[in-house]
């Protein structure tokens, strides 16, 4: 299909490109991170499961978890891979200063 093509069908490159350039930068993620990202994308119903959920599989206490988050949050390497989650988290973030 040309790039006409996919225009007239509603695709555009640009679009496939930043897709493809989010495929690289989730794969440059640390195992750490992968695993950051996916506890803040779930929903927990209380604040202490959470908790739990972030020693057990990370051995971290909420604090160093916080820290880590928020780091994340100011690396553009994360935030190319998972730009929707870690916006909302900055615009969370930012609301709270």
């Amino acid at each position: 299909m040309s790039a006409a093509q996919n225009a007239s069908a509603g695709h555009d490159e640009p679009q496939e490109e930043s897709a493809a350039g989010r495929e690289v930068a989730a794969d440059s993620l640390t195992p750490l991170e992968r695993t950051v990202i996916e506890l803040e994308k779930r929903r927990f119903r209380y604040q202490g499961s959470k908790e739990q959920t972030i020693q057990k599989q990370l051995g971290l206490s909420p604090v160093a978890y916080y820290q880590q988050l928020n780091s994340m949050l100011d690396n553009p390497r994360v935030v190319a891979a998972e730009p929707l989650l870690m916006n909302r988290l900055r615009r969370h973030r930012d609301a709270l200063s």
